[in-house]
């Protein structure tokens, strides 16, 4: 009896000491289980603040290559504006150019007849 009783105790102590160690295996595995949450947590944050800086940066670059397009066309527009004018101008050089060298003629045929 006393055998038995012994064997029981040292089944309830082997018993006891599996319990604790599946207590403290299930204690490890609850708390990495947060640590892991945490990190998700954490990374979902990171993602979602570059996700909103993503975003933030691709509406400024659309600005950006909204405002450079304006900017190319009013150059081509002025730019074709100052060829215009250029031509104008170089059109209205050669005409007074044309009336002096008429002038030139006329003070050489005056010039003659005042000799």
């Amino acid at each position: 009896k006393k055998a038995l009783l012994e064997k029981d105790i040292s089944s309830q102590q082997a018993q006891a000491d599996f319990d604790a160690k599946v207590a403290s295996q299930q204690e490890q595995l609850d708390a990495s289980r947060r640590e892991g949450d945490l990190r998700a947590q954490q990374l979902q944050q990171q993602c979602e603040q570059l996700q909103q800086d993503c975003d933030r940066l691709s509406a400024e670059n659309k600005a950006q290559d909204l405002e450079l397009s304006r900017c190319h066309e009013e150059f081509q527009k002025e730019k074709a504006d100052a060829e215009t004018r250029c031509g104008e101008l170089m059109t209205e050089c050669s005409r007074l150019s044309s009336v002096v060298g008429g002038l030139s003629q006329q003070i050489e045929a005056n010039a003659e007849e005042l000799s």
